[in-house]
């Protein structure tokens, strides 16, 4: 999940993200995103809080851009057999934007419908992660011990 790669696939209206290092995200690490709103192209600039690969990533936007707050963390559990996701987000969009542009509520629509879409997106690569590892003969995503 800390892979910028995968990440950029679960949210549906985002076009492109580009970390500014290779390999998966680190606390600290800078991103640029490039998303649609509403037809329009937006840029977020995020910063890396929290990153460890298969277990949480958080990030929050840099000032300035389109939102006035934007962050956003997920951490993945084992539970039940299964993985629990816990999402959360908080956003405030720029008061320039609104009004001018766009409307509170259609940027509201617009900000829920990409969060519940990254849920989904989440949830079914979860599942296609915990299939590909089982049908591996690896349960529950363990590694294999090393033989020596």
């Amino acid at each position: 999940m800390a892979d910028p790669e995968q990440f950029k696939r679960l949210i549906p209206d985002m076009v492109a993200l580009n970390p500014s290092t290779k390999g998966y995200a680190e606390v600290g690490q800078k991103l640029k995103a490039t998303g649609r709103l509403a037809g329009m192209r937006i840029e977020l600039f995020y910063e890396v809080f929290e990153a460890e690969v298969n277990k949480n990533f958080g990030v929050r936007q840099r000032p300035g851009g389109f939102f006035e707050v934007h962050e956003g963390n997920t951490i993945l559990e084992e539970a039940d057999g299964g993985t629990r996701a816990t999402v959360t987000f908080t956003y405030k969009v720029s008061t320039g934007y609104i009004g001018k542009i766009l409307s509170r509520v259609l940027v509201d629509r617009i900000v829920r419908a990409n969060f519940e879409g990254y849920v989904q997106n989440l949830k079914a690569l979860s599942e296609l992660e915990e299939l590909h590892l089982r049908s591996k003969g690896l349960p529950d995503g363990k590694q294999p011990e090393k033989q020596t």
